[in-house]
């Protein structure tokens, strides 16, 4: 059987930046996702066994209009 635990704690709203941390002992880091220009985006910044990736800016998806 598994246990519980927590995955992370989001906050925000998608105009301002939705923000989900994440910290583990292999990777910590945060997502950020948010609508700008009529698209999904996420900017992405972690760190891996100490090294840094990021950040980077990624487009999802298109928003409907």
């Amino acid at each position: 059987m598994m246990g519980t635990f927590r995955l992370a704690e989001v906050k925000g709203n998608l105009n301002d930046g939705v923000e989900v941390p994440f910290d583990s002992s292999v990777v910590k880091g945060e997502a950020k996702f948010y609508v700008s220009d009529g698209r999904l985006w996420v900017d992405l910044s972690a760190t891996v066994f100490g090294t840094t990736c990021g950040p980077l800016k990624v487009e999802l998806i298109p928003l409907p209009t």
